[in-house]
């Protein structure tokens, strides 16, 4: 700018620092100034961001806080989406389930108060509808109190749909033989009672109604029944049959009827155990046993030693034999040889040991002998002789039937026969007999 008179002029700075390139730009809180023009400090190169304004605050559930500079920020912060309440503006019936830092201060989550521990202000009736006062959160809609079904009535301070005051009898115990009607929750309105009692309403109690059944001592420890449990057989109190007197089971009841060959019990059990057992296919009860089908042998009697090996109901799957009897399909049996009685007409008696009075062999009496099967007459000085075939040592005779033995001889004289006794020969006699001698 210029100026009349005498003196300096002075310069004009803003044209100077304009032609150079300044601007004059007002910067913002979140700006500096560029480099100042040497002329006027009001002029500069331009605003620039702040260094501090250096977050881009561009991450999840984040934004920024306060003025930005160039789109960045000094600071960051949580939106904290879901988080919508202050502590100052939280639901009634609410409590805090959650907080979250936020831009503008700290902010909660919140839900219905249903506290398990029956202090909250809200239940959930389930299935049931619900009545009083309402409460909504992300979870579903609760209520002060809920609709309870038949027998049931609502409990403020439990929080709870309980049974109704009328139900309050479980209906066990002494005199008592159940619960009379519907049941809620195990417990009844009234009871029924066991003969000679009657159920009183005032008492809740079954009542002896003056019979002598109710005279009777009822103390089923003093009668005798002490035990609750017993190992075998038990005979239960008539006035409480959680008592019992114990009973030893009967001798016959002592088998499990459990293992191999086993089928179950026969019959009733008594303390578990049975008289006699059923047997599985392939086994057979014997002598209070299952044993398999082939123990069939008791190994006793002529000629038996004993069983072989194991003992199964007293019998035996083989058997030993006494001499000199063996052991054949079964049976201890006398051997083919041993088939002689060796008794009758010129037999003394058996020859060596017998097997079931039979012998291999016989011993003949004086004027018989042993032919390999049987005691024969011998033939004595010529006379009649009973051999049963001619042979070549001497003379001898035979009886014959009919002709029928010829051809068990050989070299017979042909002449003799069928002509009545040889002089020499006599004692042949008889029809159709006839005497002959070999050569």
């Amino acid at each position: 700018s210029s100026s009349s008179g005498a003196g300096p002029i002075d310069p004009d700075t803003d044209n100077m620092c304009k032609l150079e390139g300044y601007v004059n730009t007002v910067c913002n809180a979140t700006q500096d100034k560029g480099t100042l023009c040497p002329y006027d400090n009001g002029w500069h190169t331009g605003c620039t961001c702040k260094p501090e304004y250096n977050k881009a605050c561009n991450g999840n559930d984040e934004q920024g806080k306060g003025s930005a500079c160039n789109g960045k920020y000094k600071e960051c912060c949580k939106k904290c989406t879901g988080y919508n309440y202050t502590a100052s503006n939280i639901p009634a019936g609410h409590v805090k389930t959650g907080s979250c830092e936020s831009c503008n201060g700290t902010k909660y989550k919140t839900k219905c108060d249903t506290n398990s521990s029956n202090t909250g202000t809200y239940v959930d009736c389930g299935s049931a509808s619900g009545s009083g006062t309402s409460c909504k959160d992300d979870s579903g809609t609760y209520y002060t109190k809920c609709t309870c079904p038949t027998m049931y009535e609502w409990s403020a301070s439990a929080k709870k749909c309980v049974c109704s005051t009328g139900y309050k009898y479980t209906c066990s115990g002494s005199n008592i033989s159940g619960g009379d009607g519907n049941s809620c929750d195990g417990k009844y309105q009234k009871c029924k009672c066991k003969t000679g009692f009657t159920w009183s309403a005032s008492s809740g109690m079954c009542v002896c109604n003056g019979t002598d059944w109710c005279t009777l001592n009822q103390d089923c420890e003093s009668l005798g029944y002490k035990q609750q449990t017993c190992p075998e057989l038990a005979i239960k109190c008539p006035f409480d049959t959680n008592y019992v007197y114990c009973v030893n089971c009967p001798a016959k009841y002592k088998y499990i009827c459990t293992g191999a060959g086993y089928a179950g019990g026969s019959g009733t059990a008594c303390g578990g155990k049975y008289s006699q057992c059923t047997c599985a296919s392939g086994y057979t009860w014997a002598n209070g046993v299952c044993c398999s089908s082939s123990y069939k042998y008791t190994c006793k009697g002529t000629g038996y030693a004993g069983g072989i090996g194991i003992v199964c109901g007293g019998k035996y799957t083989q058997c030993n034999c006494e001499s000199p009897y063996t052991w054949n399909d079964g049976i201890c049996s006398c051997p083919a040889k041993y088939k002689y009685t060796c008794t009758g007409t010129g037999y003394s008696g058996g020859s060596g040991a017998d097997c079931n009075g039979k012998y291999a062999k016989c011993t003949c009496k004086s004027g018989y002998t042993w032919s390999g099967s049987s005691c024969t007459k011998e033939s004595s000085g010529g006379g009649v002789g009973s051999f049963s075939c001619c042979d070549d040592t001497g003379w001898g005779c035979v009886c014959i039937e009919d002709g029928t033995n010829i051809a068990k001889c050989s070299n017979v004289w042909v002449g003799y026969i069928n002509q009545g006794c040889d002089p020499v020969f006599t004692g042949c006699s008889g029809r159709g007999n006839a005497n002959f001698r070999c050569k």
